[in-house]
């Protein structure tokens, strides 16, 4: 048996099927990530948080290294989705992203932030809403592969069904005067 760090989490939620309405508006315009891609509204208390938050910025913006998270898992537990979404498009303007006649949207911003420091993991808890949905809270787990390289072990997002809809707001028409 492997000795180090064990990850137990659990949630309790009520798998429904997705009521009308509920999908909201997607925009019909660019919207380039800046948060969390650039910053998040948290200001990292260690390095290794500092650390951490940085690598999984580089992930999302699509640098390269969007498909570093989820590795090494000993053991899947089990997962229920009534109704699986892909994503329009992925994070970053990347040519694999880009889809003719969409606009490319950026990942869900961070609304809220709080990480721990373990030593060789941080924990990360996050507020964020989701382009044509409701917000959800992210709870990550982050890992130190050495060499300054911190890779998301687990993610976990629970939706936040009192919240509203994340909705494009429609360009006011100019003015012809």
């Amino acid at each position: 048996m492997r000795s180090g760090w064990k990850l137990l989490h659990t949630n309790e939620i009520a798998a429904r099927p997705a009521q009308p309405g509920e999908n909201g508006v997607r925009p019909d315009f660019d919207v380039p990530c800046l948060n969390p891609c650039k910053e998040v509204p948290y200001k990292p208390i260690s390095a290794s948080e500092k650390a951490a938050l940085e690598n999984w910025q580089d992930q999302e913006s699509g640098n390269g290294h969007h498909d570093m998270h989820m590795g090494d898992q000993e053991v899947t537990i089990g997962s229920n989705t009534m109704n699986p979404r892909k994503s329009a498009t992925a994070p970053g303007p990347t040519p694999v992203n880009r889809q003719p006649g969409r606009p490319v949207i950026g990942t869900a911003p961070v609304l809220y932030a709080r990480t721990w420091d373990f030593g060789d993991a941080v924990v990360a808890v996050m507020l964020q809403p989701t382009w044509g949905g409701k917000a959800y809270w992210s709870s990550r787990v982050f890992a130190n592969h050495g060499n300054g390289f911190w890779k998301m072990e687990e993610s976990y997002h629970t939706t936040i069904q009192a919240a509203p809809l994340m909705t494009a707001v429609p360009s006011k028409a100019k003015s012809t005067n």
